[in-house]
């Protein structure tokens, strides 16, 4: 009994100094921040309530605003303040979504799990996904979205779920497995659903702005080809040296045999429970991404969480410290996307094993 009370101290200790460090480094990053990515959205929420054309280039890094209108109409809210209040405000809303979002991974695939536990997991998950915060993307409410959804499939509300892919669409290119089984699992009602809200956003935008769709892809011929990027990407091809570009259109044959790749791996473990199912299709989404940051690893956190269950108490500190720490060994660069490979790998034995425990239980229970 002394040696277990021993051990609970220092792992506490331990836990309560990481999160101590967690909050020095994100206290560090708002001081140094470059929020490029968010003056992107801010700017163009002003120009869309505006009724302004947003399809342009911002800041002096001339970023593009490419995205679908009904993102800019999502940050209009924010407009509403000074850049910099409308900044910690946004802030706030990725932080709230991001560890609601990680209580629920938790309650649903770590059930033995403390509330100690939920935020440690969520505390070490910032740095993981510390590019984010620095250049103000918008990843954690996608996983937000991403978590809401598997969540309502997986309770039998496959309208509501559905109803949730224009949120995706923010960024579509790192759902191009997790959507297609997010349909599989959902069912007929998800995928009318889904239509239904995409349709209705997109008459929306039409009547707004009529020629949405020429400006977008004009901003996209425009800067898609850029390589001159602040931060590396994180696919497979720029890890093996190929050159990368803005649009994610400079390796579409690599592309093409990773999604298919991508599709067969989660086909193959398809029986598993939904949760870590559509977990692993956010990993394979990301595995054959046409363009990545590490700001995009948000997506990792569900599939991180599903290999973190059954670990016990010290090496699940461990664990996560270790998930902490990693893309920082990278730089936060192109090799990160080792990290990538990891999990599907990780991720892929972890479900084969399980399906063949399961497997195994019931021929012993049909003797």
């Amino acid at each position: 009994m002394k040696l277990k009370s021993t051990t609970l101290t220092f792992e506490t200790v331990y836990r309560v100094l990481s999160i101590a460090c967690v909050i020095l480094i994100m206290s560090y990053t708002f001081l140094i921040r470059q929020p490029v990515d968010f003056n992107v959205f801010y700017s163009a929420a002003k120009l869309a309530f505006n009724g302004d054309n947003f399809y342009t280039l911002y800041g002096p890094q001339e970023l593009p605003y490419w995205y679908f209108p009904w993102t800019a109409w999502f940050f209009i809210p924010f407009s509403f303040f000074s850049k910099d209040i409308a900044l910690i405000v946004y802030l706030i809303v990725s932080l709230l979504c991001g560890y609601l979002a990680t209580a629920v991974l938790v309650r649903k695939m770590m059930p033995e799990a403390t509330w100690l536990d939920k935020f440690f997991i969520f505390m070490m998950s910032l740095p993981f996904c510390w590019l984010l915060f620095l250049v103000g993307q918008m990843d954690f409410l996608l996983l937000a979205a991403a978590t809401l959804m598997i969540y309502w499939i997986d309770s039998d509300h496959p309208i509501f779920a559905g109803s949730l892919i224009p949120i995706l669409l923010f960024k579509p290119h790192i759902f191009l497995i997790f959507i297609p089984y997010a349909c599989l699992k959902g069912g007929k009602r998800f995928v009318g659903s889904a239509i239904a809200s995409v349709l209705l956003l997109t008459a929306l935008a039409f009547v707004l702005y009529p020629n949405w769709i020429t400006d977008m892809v004009s901003i996209l011929k425009l800067s898609g080809q850029r390589t001159n990027d602040i931060f590396d990407f994180v696919t497979l091809p720029s890890l093996l040296g190929s050159t990368e570009n803005y649009s994610g259109t400079a390796n579409i044959p690599f592309t093409i045999v990773l999604i298919l790749i991508g599709l067969a791996a989660i086909w193959h473990i398809r029986d598993i429970e939904t949760f870590p199912l559509l977990s692993m299709a956010l990993v394979a989404s990301l595995f054959c991404a046409p363009r990545a940051y590490t700001y995009n690893f948000t997506i990792l956190i569900p599939a991180l969480i599903w290999l973190s269950s059954g670990i016990r108490k010290p090496f699940l500190s461990l664990f996560w410290s270790i998930v902490a720490i990693s893309p920082f060994l990278f730089k936060f660069s192109t090799g990160a996307y080792i990290i990538v490979l990891i999990l599907l790998f990780a991720g892929m034995v972890k479900a084969v094993m399980l399906k063949k425990k399961n497997l195994f239980a019931l021929e012993s229970k049909s003797a």
